[in-house]
C-alpha cells in the first residue's frame, strides 16, 4: 500500500517526517527496478529512487509535468531531446513539460515528479521514430560546482 503524508498524519504538510525502505511499494520496469517513496494526496509532487540496470524506453513529459532525475551513483547515458550526454553521480538532469528524453546504464537515480494540476504524466515514444517527433530544446544538464561536496550524506 501506497502511504502519503495526507493519509497517516494530521497537518502533514507542517510534519517532517523520514520515509525508510520497508515502507516503500516497489516495482519493475522495462530496464529498471524503483520504490515509490512519497506521493503528495493532492498528486503534486512524487519521489522515487530508481535502480537502473539497463534501458528505459524513450519518453515525453505530457501536460505540466516537470520530472528531475539526480544520479546518487554509478554511470550511464542520457539522452534529452537529441543530445546525449554520459552521466555519473552528482549530475542533474531536468526534463520539463513536452521534453522527450531516455536513459541507460548501470546507476542509482533519485526521480522527482512534479505537477501544479496534481496529474504526473509521461508517454512512452518507443513505437514512434524519433526522426517524426517534434525536437524541444534540450534541458539543462546542472552539475554541482565541486564533485562529491557531501559525500557522507545520507540521503
Amino acid at each position: 500500500m501506497l502511504t502519503t503524508m495526507s493519509e497517516d498524519m494530521p497537518d502533514s504538510s507542517k510534519q517532517p517526517r523520514r520515509i525508510q525502505l520497508s515502507e516503500t511499494e516497489g516495482f519493475s520496469r522495462e530496464g529498471f527496478d524503483g520504490h515509490i517513496y512519497y506521493t503528495a494526496a493532492d498528486g503534486t509532487l512524487s519521489l522515487l529512487r530508481i535502480d537502473v540496470h539497463g534501458s528505459h524506453p524513450r519518453k515525453r513529459m505530457m501536460g505540466d509535468t516537470t520530472r528531475t532525475y539526480t544520479v546518487l551513483d554509478g554511470t550511464g547515458r542520457f539522452t534529452l531531446g537529441n543530445e546525449t550526454h554520459d552521466v555519473q553521480s552528482g549530475d542533474v538532469f531536468v526534463i520539463p513539460p513536452d521534453g522527450e528524453y531516455h536513459y541507460e546504464g548501470q546507476m542509482t537515480l533519485d526521480e522527482v515528479n512534479s505537477s501544479p494540476s496534481g496529474n504526473i504524466q509521461d508517454q512512452k515514444l518507443e513505437q514512434i521514430p524519433f526522426s517524426t517527433l517534434t525536437q524541444s530544446e534540450a534541458p539543462p544538464i546542472v552539475k554541482p560546482p565541486y564533485p562529491n561536496t557531501h559525500p557522507q550524506s545520507s540521503f
